[in-house]
């Protein structure tokens, strides 16, 4: 069983990067039947109480869910330590832990295994843990991502943040500089509806976020979308700059190797992830650095970050297949 599957829709691509790894994962370890719960999940059916005790093994994919005292995420961990009290193992990965109750620590203690997804939650995690957690990158991460023979390009990849504000502030960058460089602005969801929504008043609103000149920009061919992250990945790739507010999006960058830039997000997971790989801190920017100087400074990797990006990706896929295979193995 997972809890808090975030692949509900498939409309954002970090969640259907971090779906399809686990899948593989699951697949290798031989498992034949997973129930995936979708997160947000407020009533926990009589049902899943019976299916949760009939299981091998509980995921909670820790991640986005867990931090600031969310009512979901407890509701997701008590459910999860019910079944660990009754003896069947419960992992929670991929977590991303912030800002949560101390007591919480009545559930995490019942889990079997704790794996933090970066070192600032391992190290919130420890606090109430006693030391009794694991650390590696995001799933997203955990298989290899083979680049392809042509990968150098010209053009300016800018996404998207989990915050609207920032969206728009990253879409309004991008349309100030398409005069400038080859410059497309691709959200990291696969819904049409994202800025085209069909309920007048709803697209009314998020257009006027866009500023003055949203009628253009709603009409502009740099504006994107896309139904899936690989073809997200295959942009990526082939851009000599990311600008963006997604954790995922970086991600995918580490992924493809491309240079970027990040504003930060609703919490510390982005900070987390470039202090984890041992990058330029730099690369976290302020909303007034959105102008057309950011793209004339020079973002490449030095040979430093990029040894380090090598060195980060190689420890979280050896690590995830380590965890798994021991799981098959007990």
């Amino acid at each position: 069983m997972v809890l808090n599957h975030t692949n509900i829709d498939g409309n954002h691509f970090g969640c259907q990067k971090v779906d399809k790894n686990i899948r593989l994962w699951l697949k290798q370890l031989g498992v034949t039947h997973t129930t995936f719960v979708p997160t947000g999940t407020k009533t926990y059916s009589a049902k899943l109480h019976a299916t949760a005790l009939g299981v091998d093994l509980i995921l909670i994919n820790g991640e986005g869910t867990f931090h600031s005292g969310r009512q979901k995420a407890e509701l997701c961990l008590r459910f999860a330590s019910k079944f660990a009290l009754q003896g069947v193992p419960v992992w929670f990965i991929n977590a991303l832990y912030q800002d949560n109750p101390v007591a919480w620590r009545k559930y995490l203690s019942t889990f079997q295994k704790v794996i933090a997804r970066d070192s600032f939650s391992r190290k919130a995690l420890c606090e109430i843990l006693d030391d009794n957690v694991q650390c590696s990158g995001d799933l997203s991460l955990s298989i290899d991502y083979k680049l392809g023979a042509n990968s150098e390009g010209n053009k300016v990849l800018v996404s998207d943040s989990v915050s609207r504000s920032k969206s728009a502030d990253l879409l309004r960058f991008a349309f100030s500089i398409r005069n400038k460089a080859p410059v497309q602005y691709i959200p990291l969801q696969a819904s049409s509806n994202w800025l085209r929504g069909t309920d007048i008043r709803s697209r009314a609103r998020r257009l006027l976020k866009f500023g003055l000149a949203n009628s253009e920009i709603s009409q502009w061919q740099g504006l994107t979308l896309m139904n899936n992250h690989q073809d997200f990945l295959d942009v990526c790739e082939k851009s000599c700059l990311h600008v963006t507010g997604r954790f995922h999006s970086v991600c995918f960058s580490l992924l493809t190797r491309t240079p970027f830039v990040s504003l930060s997000s609703n919490s510390w997971k982005i900070n987390a992830l470039i202090n984890d790989v041992g990058l330029n801190p730099q690369r976290i920017i302020s909303k007034r650095s959105l102008s057309e100087k950011l793209i004339l400074q020079d973002w490449s990797f030095s040979m430093e970050e990029s040894d380090n990006i090598n060195r980060f990706l190689t420890s979280t896929q050896n690590y995830w297949t380590q965890v798994f295979t021991s799981a098959k193995q007990t």
